[in-house]
C-alpha cells in the first residue's frame, strides 16, 4: 500500500484536534471495511507494520519508534489511495502493536446513552421523536438534514422510545415504515426512502457472471388471507381477502393464509390483511456478488465504480432482474477484493400496519384492535 494510504487518529472526543496521522512510519500494511444497512460502517481494522527499517535491513522492533495503536475510543479516519472509506471508534487493540480494529458510529454512537428527555402521551411524528433522542441521548451523532433524512409517516407514542437507546428507537420507527437508516462520513444518521420505493434506475447493472450468485424463494408465497375475526359475542366470522397485486402473484393456484383478529374494527383487519398480501406477493430474493483483484461494480452511467465506493442503501441490477438494495458490503484492500450483499424490498413491516389499524380503531371506538398471526394445516 502507497503512502496515500493511512490512517488519521484524533483524541476520544471526535471534535477535538487530530493527534496526528501514521502514513509513513508506521506504514499501512492491510484495510478493511465492512459495512451495511441500519448502521452505516460497523467495522474496520488495519495492520500496521511492525519493523523497523535500518538501511537495508529490516528487523522487528523491540521497543516501537512510535505508538503503533489508536488510544481507546479515538476517534479514526481510514484513508485509501486518498480517499475517505471509513469513519469510527478505535475499540481493540491487540497486545502486539501492529494495528487495530474500529467500530463504525452506526454502532457506537447510537449506544452511548438512554433516551430520557420525552414523556408518555398522544402519537407524535416519528422524525420529531428521532431529532429528540438523538440530541438527548448520541452526543457524537446528529439527525441528518434535506434528502438525506426521508421523513418517516408514522407516528408514535414517545413513551415508546423513553428509556432506550437511540438504536432501539430507529428500530422502532423503521420496523413500522420500511426504511433504513445509516451513518457515514459526517456521522449524521440518515433515513432512507422505505425498501418499497425503488428508483428509476439502479446505481449499478452487473452482467450475471460467475461472481454472481442468488436464490428465489417460494415458500412464502400467497395468493389469498383467510381473515378470520372474532367478534364480542366470540362468534367467528371468515371473510375470504385477495392479494392487491393478484394477477401478479406467481402462483398457478390459490394459496391461502390465515389472519386472526379480534377487532371488531373489520376494515382494519382489511387493512392488515392487504399489507400482509402485498409482502407475500412474490419470492423473497437473495443474492451476493464477490469480486476479486480490484474489480468494481458496473455503474449504470458507465465505467466502473472502485471497490471501496460500495455502499449499503444504494440500488444494483443483476442482468434484466429486478432492482435490489445493498444491504451489505465487505472490502478488503490488501486482497482487492469486494463482497456485496442484496437484500429483498420490502413495502414495510407488518408491525407497522398492525399498530397503525389498532390505533384507527381506538380513535373510532371499535373494539379490542388485537391482531395475531397464525399458520394452521390445511
Amino acid at each position: 500500500m502507497n503512502e496515500r494510504t493511512y490512517v488519521d487518529v484524533a483524541t476520544p472526543l471526535p471534535d477535538a484536534l487530530p493527534l496526528g496521522t501514521l502514513p509513513v512510519n508506521p506504514r499501512v500494511t492491510s484495510m478493511q471495511v465492512r459495512s451495511e444497512l441500519n448502521a452505516g460502517y460497523t467495522d474496520g481494522a488495519v495492520g500496521l507494520d511492525l519493523f523497523r527499517r535500518d538501511g537495508d535491513v529490516l528487523t522487528r522492533a523491540p521497543i516501537l519508534e512510535q505508538p503503533h495503536n489508536a488510544p481507546a475510543f479515538a476517534h479514526v479516519t481510514f484513508y485509501y489511495d486518498g480517499v475517505k472509506v471509513f469513519t469510527g471508534r478505535a475499540l481493540r487493540m491487540p497486545w502486539d502493536g501492529g494495528g487495530f480494529a474500529a467500530m463504525g458510529y452506526g454502532v457506537t454512537g447510537t449506544v452511548d446513552g438512554v433516551i430520557q428527555a420525552v414523556a408518555p402521551g398522544d402519537p407524535a411524528p416519528d422524525g420529531a421523536l428521532l431529532r429528540t433522542a438523538l440530541g438527548d441521548a448520541a452526543p457524537f451523532l446528529s439527525a441528518a438534514s434535506g434528502l438525506a433524512w426521508v421523513e418517516p409517516a408514522t407516528k408514535h407514542n414517545p413513551g415508546e422510545i423513553r428509556f432506550v437507546t437511540p438504536r432501539d428507537a430507529l428500530g422502532l420507527v423503521m420496523k413500522a415504515t420500511g426504511q433504513s437508516w445509516v451513518v457515514w462520513d459526517d456521522r449524521t444518521v440518515q433515513l432512507l426512502n422505505p425498501d418499497a420505493n425503488v428508483p428509476g434506475e439502479p446505481d449499478y447493472h452487473v452482467p450475471f457472471d460467475p461472481t454472481v450468485t442468488g436464490e428465489d424463494d417460494y415458500s412464502e408465497v400467497y395468493s389469498h388471507v383467510l381473515l378470520i375475526i372474532t367478534g364480542s359475542d366470540d362468534d367467528e366470522y371468515v371473510r375470504e381477502i385477495p392479494s392487491p397485486d393478484l394477477s401478479a402473484v406467481p402462483l398457478s393456484t390459490p394459496r391461502y393464509y390465515p389472519l386472526h383478529s379480534q377487532a371488531e374494527n373489520t376494515e382494519s383487519a382489511i387493512l392488515v390483511a392487504q399489507e400482509w398480501l402485498r409482502q407475500h406477493a412474490r419470492p423473497q430474493v437473495t443474492a451476493s456478488i464477490v469480486r476479486e483483484s480490484g474489480r468494481g461494480l458496473e455503474r449504470v452511467t458507465g465505467g466502473e465504480a472502485p471497490q471501496y465506493t460500495v455502499r449499503p442503501g444504494q440500488w444494483l441490477q443483476v442482468a434484466n432482474r429486478s432492482m435490489q438494495r445493498i444491504t451489505g458490503a465487505d472490502w478488503d484492500g490488501w486482497r482487492q477484493s469486494l463482497s456485496v450483499t442484496l437484500g429483498q424490498p420490502s413495502p414495510g413491516s407488518i408491525i407497522g400496519v398492525i399498530a397503525q389499524a389498532s390505533r384507527d380503531a381506538k380513535a373510532t371506538g371499535n373494539g379490542r384492535d388485537a391482531f395475531s398471526l397464525g399458520r394452521v394445516r390445511r
